[in-house]
């Protein structure tokens, strides 16, 4: 039998502790699986008991009281609310942008080595098109509340607000994804992307900008038999961060947008197989030309690669080797 990317994380993960702080015990959960006359206690490898969580251990030590500190007043000032899980499972992809993405907001100088990194990816999407200026905020866990853009809970797990050199306003909306793949729709995102398609933000953003091809309107005959196959559960998320980032530059708040999936190589649900596909191939297959230059995927063995070559002085390289040490295999 075929061991799973997310078993291989979970031993990864649970390695990662025991070797790092000496942790072996970890901490269950009840649950009444089907078939079960009753809930019982299952222990959850890789997730944290309450206290080493409560330390912020799932945290790079290098950054770790910056990162509990902003947690903290986002908290108090309203506008973070995390799940009860996300300093305790590892597992998770929750955690994972304070990791990677908040410390480069944590300076100038840091800004301006991410805003080379990010440069470099905005040329590999289109070499012709606007370059970042200046990074003016990034921010972990991202949700636009000034306006009502998909009149649903969509958001970035981190953004990059920028200046382009020409001077207009820009953003980077960002995924992230660990062992996660497809899900299914909520109630109300049922209605909204599948049954009431006509009236919904989705179909009127996606219509209005010209990221598809026609036949990503073209009704599936098999599946859920949505109006789109970016309907799909594989597929649903990914577009859904798209179309934010499209109905802000309709909104006219940014002139120029990219949608970055960051996942790890391993994840073949993103990355694909001998089998198939995987969702970013898939995914890209429906974007028109002009959509091509406002989306793209990354993995974590490349990304952190490129913040080996930008983040050159000694604090950098640790933070790097931690990344490495913790999410590659």
């Amino acid at each position: 039998m075929k061991t799973s990317f997310k078993d291989i994380a979970r031993e990864k993960q649970a390695r990662y502790f025991d070797e790092k702080y000496g942790i072996k015990e970890f901490d269950t959960v009840r649950r009444k699986p089907t078939g079960y006359p009753e809930a019982k206690d299952f222990k959850v490898k890789a997730l944290l008991k309450k206290e080493d969580a409560k330390d912020g251990k799932i945290f790079y030590e290098g950054y770790r009281q910056q990162i509990l500190d902003e947690i903290k007043q986002r908290i108090e000032a309203g506008s973070y609310a995390p799940s009860a899980l996300m300093k305790r499972h590892a597992l998770r992809s929750e955690h994972i942008p304070w990791n990677i993405f908040f410390p480069m907001s944590l300076s100038v100088d840091k800004k301006n080595h991410a805003k080379d990194l990010f440069n470099s990816i905005l040329e590999k999407v289109s070499p012709n098109g606007p370059k970042i200026k200046e990074i003016t905020g990034i921010t972990v866990e991202y949700a636009p509340k000034d306006k009502v853009y998909l009149n649903d809970r969509t958001s970035f797990d981190t953004y990059v607000e920028f200046v382009a050199e020409d001077g207009a306003k820009g953003g980077i909306g960002i995924e992230v994804k660990y062992t996660e793949k497809g899900y299914s729709p909520s109630e109300k995102e049922k209605e909204e992307a599948i049954t009431n398609y006509k009236h919904s933000p989705y179909f009127a953003v996606m219509k209005e900008s010209k990221y598809f091809i026609p036949k990503a309107f073209k009704r599936e005959e098999t599946g859920l038999r949505a109006w789109s196959p970016l309907v799909r559960n594989e597929l649903r998320q990914i577009w859904r961060n798209h179309l934010l980032g499209a109905s802000m530059v309709q909104n006219e708040d940014i002139k120029y947008f990219l949608s970055l999936l960051v996942y790890p190589k391993g994840n073949t649900h993103f990355h694909g197989d001998k089998t198939h596909n995987g969702a970013v191939r898939n995914y890209k297959q429906w974007l028109s030309p002009e959509g091509q230059k406002t989306w793209q995927a990354i993995t974590f063995e490349d990304l952190f690669l490129l913040i080996q070559k930008n983040f050159t002085d000694p604090e950098g390289t640790a933070w790097v080797n931690y990344l490495k040490e913790r999410y590659l295999f």
